[in-house]
């Protein structure tokens, strides 16, 4: 026996569809701007980019710390100058290899910090920024635009993992933005 008749299937109210599809687009939004930043070079801070620096070499990735010390553009003019260029004697295939190098000790994941802070800041003035753009355009033949830079002293704790005894340590470097971005580069 039949069942009497049956009410229409409302469909979907239109105001809870768009309220769905909506908040899956901002989803989609939010974890495309979180893939993005996460391979994005620099930092948005001098003391974000010692940061990330740091953090860099604990992880053992010279590809994060190339990546902190400088733009795209300067890194493949330095990479085409280290492979057929003026720095074609040092031997090193690309910044990578020579940042590898060159932090051997430090870019290992034994190594640890810890009380990283930067101790002093002077900021550069306009005729030494002009020098940090002249020796990238002349060394590399890259023409950058440095907006800002300081020159940092920072003092830090290490160790190598396994060990109870922190030492101290000191370094200085230089953090310029070019492009809205930090980088940290020991010049």
């Amino acid at each position: 026996m039949g069942a009497g008749p049956q009410a229409p299937k409302k469909p979907l109210d239109k105001k809870i569809l768009f309220i769905i599809i909506g908040a899956a687009a901002a989803l989609l939004i939010v974890i495309g701007i979180v893939i993005a930043l996460s391979g994005r070079r620099g930092a948005g801070s001098y003391k974000g980019a010692v940061e990330k620096f740091f953090t860099a070499l604990s992880a053992g990735n010279s590809k994060k710390t190339v990546q902190i010390m400088m733009p795209a553009e300067l890194e493949k003019a330095a990479d085409k100058e280290l492979q057929s260029g003026e720095l074609d004697y040092l031997g090193y295939d690309s910044m990578q290899d020579f940042i590898a190098d060159m932090y051997e000790s430090e870019l290992t994941e034994e190594i640890q910090f810890q009380n990283v802070e930067i101790t002093d800041k002077d900021k550069l003035s306009s005729d030494e920024i002009a020098e940090i753009e002249d020796e990238c355009k002349d060394e590399m033949g890259c023409d950058i635009k440095v907006k800002e830079a300081y020159n940092l002293e920072i003092e830090y704790e290490y160790r190598e993992k396994g060990e109870k005894k922190w030492h101290d340590d000191d370094m200085e470097t230089t953090a310029y933005k070019v492009g809205g971005r930090w980088y940290i580069f020991p010049w």
